[in-house]
């Protein structure tokens, strides 16, 4: 939403709790911030996650016109699973119908994507990647996504090039018009979608950054210094190298197998040359961009007993 990774803006200990007197900063504009000011209409249906104690945090006051959804991760009792995926291609399929009866799905650019791997806790599995949702793995962080434009997409195919979830601010704002290199972050790379030619090339970006974890990837190379999840872990000053152009599992450790090499290069006396002193570097030079985690304990402010039996916002307004 903001073009930044989590470590830019403090959200790096991951999203918002129901009874959490704490959202995005708003010094970040959002995507549908900058949207509007393009003049377009933004809509928003399903789970928010960024906040919502205060007035300021609401979808509405973030840059959407309308809002249909919930705040957190609670939903209700009722289980939903077994037909969540029919609904949502179902609803899906109704939008793409409307934009053909109002003439207006051939200039329509759609893009079906994800932010994060499935959870095994719901029968989810990544494989043949390793991990799942919360971790820093492949299989957590690595998604496959859709993009249908009969205008704009000039060559079909799949798109290999890296690209990271921060790069859709400056690419949607591309489709709008708008002539854009980069935003916070992220790349423009409509170029590339539309053509599979690019315009800009991404060759490194962040997973994470955070005291008990943080993964880069720079090029074929993919540097995890500490835990690969938010649990207590005996692996917090533990060093991993992967190549995941040959090694997409994660299988083969690099640093495992080269452990005199990992000693030396923490203490910066290994080849500068080295893969692992560049990677272990370059992290070290974006720490100094750390924002403040900005998650706080949950509040009894927020309790829903306060509120009719309901999660409701404006709770924490006023507060710092």
């Amino acid at each position: 939403m903001t073009g930044y990774y989590p470590f830019r803006v403090g959200t790096q200990a991951g999203v918002f709790l129901h009874m959490e007197p704490a959202g995005v900063p708003t010094m970040f504009p959002f995507l549908s911030e900058n949207m509007r000011q393009l003049d377009y209409s933004t809509y928003l249906v399903g789970k928010w996650h960024l906040g919502y104690c205060k007035k300021e945090f609401l979808p509405t006051n973030r840059g959407f016109d309308y809002f249909y959804g919930f705040y957190g991760p609670q939903t209700g009792y009722f289980n939903h699973s077994a037909g969540m995926l029919t609904a949502m291609d179902f609803a899906i399929g109704r939008l793409v119908e409307y934009l053909k009866t109002a003439n207006l799905y051939e200039n329509t650019v759609i893009v079906f994507t994800s932010d994060n791997g499935g959870t095994s806790n719901f029968g989810a599995s990544n494989a043949p990647l390793r991990g799942e949702k919360d971790t820093i793995w492949e299989g957590g962080t690595k998604t496959t996504t859709f993009v249908h434009s009969p205008k704009y997409i000039e060559e079909g195919g799949t798109r290999e090039m890296m690209f990271h979830v921060v790069d859709w601010h400056a690419t949607i704002l591309s489709i709008t018009g708008l002539e854009i290199d980069s935003y916070g972050d992220g790349i423009n790379q409509w170029e590339y979608i539309k053509t599979g030619r690019p315009k800009f090339r991404r060759f490194q970006f962040v997973y994470n950054i955070d005291n008990h974890g943080s993964a880069i990837r720079d090029g074929d190379y993919k540097l995890i210094v500490g835990n690969v999840d938010r649990k207590m872990s005996k692996d917090k000053n533990r060093t991993r190298l992967f190549r995941i152009s040959t090694d997409p599992t994660e299988s083969k450790d690099i640093a495992r197998n080269n452990p005199k090499i990992v000693r030396r290069c923490i203490f910066r006396v290994c080849p500068l040359s080295s893969i692992l002193f560049r990677l272990l570097a370059k992290l070290d030079q974006l720490k100094k961009f750390l924002h403040k985690n900005v998650r706080k304990p949950l509040s009894l402010s927020g309790s829903p007993e306060r509120f009719n039996g309901s999660y409701s916002s404006f709770w924490c307004d006023g507060q710092a």
